[in-house]
């Protein structure tokens, strides 16, 4: 900046001077012309046929041809000049200038830029470690007692179940569990309980795989943080589903055909501004243990309705 201002003081003095200057430049080139005026040309001989004239340069055609040069660079620098010089000058510098403030601008473009996406990374990082997150379990209403038996729980404590309950199949029913591992509340909006028959004893449902519908319904419920409800209606019952034929239901005891359970449940969150998100679970029923195992499928994705 300091350069700047010097410069342009140099610009304003430089035309002064100039001027000031102008009428002694006048009376040098007058002198200069009246001295070329008063000299006495040249004769010149007429050149003879074959004669070669070898004509010395006089000392002062040497002298001129000489002062011929400084010439250029006199008239170039000379006061009148100087004005244009000096805006030339002034006109590079603040070229310079203006091409150093600009290099400064993109740089702090650059880092205002960095530190935005810093900030959208963190307020990322907020929102993912406190948003509500709903996990879906399926837990059994039995389980098999230490001497191998089916126990089911009337408050609290394992009671024995019957041989007529077993053959009913009470033993393979389940709930629906959710629970809030976020930080945040969760609005629960709805669920929806399928199952599916995957040949050739297939453990992983595939992602477009419907299934057929066992329920679906509205949900209205507030889950707090680390909280859980257990729905218990509707039970998931593995027995009613095994199949609708002893055929169907002999394929799956023979593992040529696999019972998977699957569903989701929507719900809502503070971060999610208006948007559904979704909790996914899937389970494959084992003949060899009689349970539903957890198997692979997407947790939580974002709903389209």
């Amino acid at each position: 900046m300091k350069l700047l201002l010097i410069v342009a003081a140099l610009a304003f003095a430089l035309p002064v001077y100039g001027q000031e200057k102008s009428p002694q430049s006048d009376s040098h080139e007058q002198r200069a012309q009246d001295k070329i005026e008063t000299t006495p040309p040249r004769q010149i001989a007429p050149s003879n046929s074959g004669v070669v004239i070898n004509q010395q340069t006089s000392p002062e055609q040497k002298d001129r041809a000489a002062s011929s040069s400084n010439t250029y660079f006199s008239r170039l620098f000379s006061p009148e000049n100087l004005p244009s010089i000096g805006l030339l000058l002034a006109t590079v510098v603040g070229i310079a200038v203006a091409i150093r403030t600009l290099r400064t601008l993109v740089r702090q473009t650059e880092a205002t830029e960095v530190a935005a996406k810093a900030a959208m990374l963190n307020a990322q990082a907020l929102v993912s470690s406190e948003r509500a997150r709903v996990i879906v379990e399926l837990v059994p209403q039995a389980i098999r007692s230490r001497d191998n038996q089916w126990c089911r729980f009337i408050g609290g404590k394992p009671v024995h179940m019957t041989e007529d309950e077993i053959l009913a199949g009470r033993h393979l029913r389940y709930t629906m569990k959710l629970t809030n591992m976020g930080r945040t509340p969760a609005e629960i909006l709805s669920f929806r309980i399928c199952y599916s028959h995957l040949p050739n004893g297939a453990r992983e449902l595939p992602q477009d795989d419907v299934g057929e519908l066992l329920e679906e319904r509205e949900f209205d419920h507030l889950l707090g943080p680390a909280d859980s409800i257990e729905i218990q209606e509707p039970m998931v019952d593995v027995n009613d589903n095994l199949g609708r034929s002893i055929e169907e239901i002999r394929a799956i005891r023979e593992l040529r055909t696999t019972l998977v359970v699957h569903g989701l449940v929507r719900y809502r969150h503070i971060f999610s501004g208006g948007d559904t998100e979704t909790s996914e679970f899937c389970y494959a029923y084992s003949p060899v243990t009689d349970r539903l195992n957890k198997v692979s499928r997407p947790k939580t994705t974002r709903a389209d309705n």
